[in-house]
């Protein structure tokens, strides 16, 4: 079974910059801000049983809209299973992208976590 992970999520957005990503009816499963930010913590909401959609910020129309509101902060996503990592750095309405492949050392601590969390068996599905 294939998925990605959120490794860091630091991007904190407001009631209206969710409201705005809503609108932008890129992400169907969006039916209000609440699907978008976490209403405790301001930060962006990734949902994993998106499974490989998990990462809507490719989206340009996501990314104009975190741009207008001028979001800071980094989203980073890891493939394990692919040894793959990418990030969106968000910063004071830029964005930058960067992806590199995973060192030994990042697979291992990936593969400490994923059966720490009880997922190590989804994780191995997808060797076979």
């Amino acid at each position: 079974m294939w998925r990605i992970y959120v490794a860091e999520n630091t991007v904190i957005i407001s009631v209206e910059c969710a409201e705005a990503l809503v609108e932008t009816g890129v992400e169907e499963l969006w039916e209000s801000d609440e699907d978008v930010r976490d209403s405790e913590t301001g930060e962006l909401i990734f949902d994993y049983d998106w499974w490989e959609h998990i990462d809507y910020l490719h989206e340009p129309a996501i990314q104009a809209v975190l741009r207008r509101f001028r979001v800071s902060g980094v989203v980073q996503f890891a493939d394990p299973q692919n040894a793959r990592i990418w990030e969106y750095r968000f910063t004071d309405g830029l964005v930058e992208t960067c992806e590199w492949e995973m060192t030994d050392a990042e697979l291992d601590k990936w593969e400490v976590e994923l059966i720490a969390d009880g997922l190590a068996d989804e994780y191995d599905e997808g060797d076979e």
